[in-house]
């Protein structure tokens, strides 16, 4: 069985009725702090397996790509604030960290693997079941990148007068402050939703 998914597979085990359900994701910064950009990774490496509906994660291994333009300094105290906030996602998700691949490269990344097994094909919503008439629900706000985009922006002059005609600084700082707390939030209590409702 094999669903239709972008970066998450499920595999039924040879010698017995399991399922193995597998994700992976690999971010660059995309905010400048490093403990909530660990936190956000995390969020967004768990997301694969939470789409199918599975709340219940065994086993997340961080990967961290750790830049060579970055100075010493620097990466001794980014770095392990990044892994924290891994850390600390993933114990608020129920799992742990049980592994992590650091590697040096020219740009930082940060994402990872993880993984499950599940008892019987019935634990798992596949993405392609949806149908006419059926409800969808917004697990978070639409337009998150945008919302960081505009943060950005409204630290280059050139872009900021331009921006300050259509929103205020208050509503860029909002917009920011929302989108990054729901990039933090893992979609687990959607994936126990998911099974509750299904038909």
């Amino acid at each position: 069985m094999i669903f239709p998914c972008e970066d998450t597979s499920v595999t039924k085990l040879e010698h017995s009725d399991l399922y193995l359900v597998e994700t992976s994701d690999l971010l660059h910064p995309i905010i400048d702090d490093p403990y909530i950009m660990g936190k956000i990774a995390c969020a967004s490496v768990l997301s694969g397996i939470y789409a199918l509906g599975v709340a219940e994660i065994s086993n997340i291994r961080l990967f961290l790509g750790v830049s060579s333009r970055m100075e010493l300094n620097d990466r001794n105290i980014v770095m392990p604030m990044v892994i924290r906030g891994f850390r600390d996602s993933a114990k608020a998700a129920g799992t742990m960290v049980r592994g992590c691949q650091i590697i040096g490269n020219p740009w930082c990344l940060i994402g990872g693997t993880a993984s499950t097994v599940c008892t019987h094909q019935q634990e798992l919503v596949p993405p392609d079941g949806a149908t006419i008439g059926d409800v969808i629900v917004l697990t978070k706000p639409l337009g998150t990148m945008l919302a960081l985009t505009v943060s950005q922006w409204m630290e280059q002059p050139e872009k900021r007068g331009r921006l300050l005609l259509t929103i205020t600084e208050e509503e860029a700082k909002k917009a920011y402050c929302r989108a990054v707390d729901s990039m933090v939030r893992t979609n687990r209590v959607a994936a126990v939703l998911m099974r509750k409702v299904r038909p």
